[in-house]
């Protein structure tokens, strides 16, 4: 039998809320593995923060963390590179937005998180629990490599501003930006690391070729997992699916729709 790496987003491919998975969910990436199949997140989250989720499902394969920045192999079987934006860069950027009248940023280094002024909302709260969390001031910025770095902009203008600051580095990074109430928020990481870069690799250590990739997710830091595996499922209903006409599951994230691709086309039950 055919052995396959499933590999999946967390938050709104996975997860419910924060703490809650999708129905159906547990069971059948147990069943997978049972069945020799290799199971792999693929999360924008810190290792704190997927944790758990990992030891519910009884895994031990390595974790994509941080859009693929770390790859984290709980068991210690393997030892992948990390990629990290430098320390020169994170002060030379920070310096030069800083002016520009930002809202925040954070910085991400493993479990170490930075940041000005955390959101009161479920996921920073338990970002705050899970993480070593370090308010810092706009103007004290440590000097430190990050694995992820986050800006956040109170308007379209300086947004742009920002953006322009981070086009004249040339292409050392990759980033992205996302509208929220409390400001346009702008993500970073090396352009070395992404989800299916970080996938491959880990797929490349089972032996497990590409056409053998399924991949599951449901916005922008998932386009490219999704659109370069062999078998890329987009949440139905999600941006994945309605913004970039990529596959969609049968069912929505909160039907369990990864659990029931995995059951009925790749476990065939």
């Amino acid at each position: 039998m055919d052995k396959y790496l499933i590999a999946f987003d967390l938050d709104g491919t996975m997860l419910l809320k924060i703490d809650e998975i999708a129905p159906g969910t547990v069971e059948t990436v147990k069943e997978a593995s049972k069945r020799g199949h290799k199971v792999v997140m693929a999360s924008a989250r810190a290792p704190a923060m997927t944790d758990w989720v990992y030891k519910a499902m009884k895994l031990d394969t390595p974790v994509c963390n941080f859009n693929g920045a770390m790859i984290n192999d709980p068991t210690g079987r393997f030892v992948f590179e990390e990629i990290k934006l430098g320390q020169d860069f994170v002060r030379d950027l920070l310096s030069k937005v800083l002016p520009l009248g930002i809202i925040d940023f954070y910085i991400e280094d493993g479990n170490d998180f930075y940041t000005v002024r955390l959101p009161f909302t479920p996921y920073f709260k338990e970002k705050e629990r899970l993480c070593s969390t370090k308010r810092i001031t706009l103007e004290n910025v440590p000097v430190m490599s990050a694995h992820r770095l986050v800006i956040y902009s109170p308007t379209e203008e300086i947004r742009r501003e920002v953006e322009k600051i981070l086009d004249s580095y040339g292409f050392i990074f990759h980033y992205t930006f996302s509208n929220f109430t409390r400001g346009i928020r702008t993500i970073l990481n090396h352009a070395s690391a992404n989800k299916w870069l970080a996938v491959k690799s880990v797929a490349e250590k089972y032996r497990i070729p590409e056409e053998n990739i399924y991949t599951f997710g449901d916005e922008d830091n998932d386009y490219e997992m999704l659109g370069n595996a062999a078998h890329g499922y987009a949440l139905l209903g999600s941006a994945a699916h309605i913004e970039r006409g990529i596959t969609p599951t049968r069912l929505t994230c909160a039907e369990g729709g990864v659990a029931d691709i995995i059951r009925n086309v790749i476990l065939k039950d």
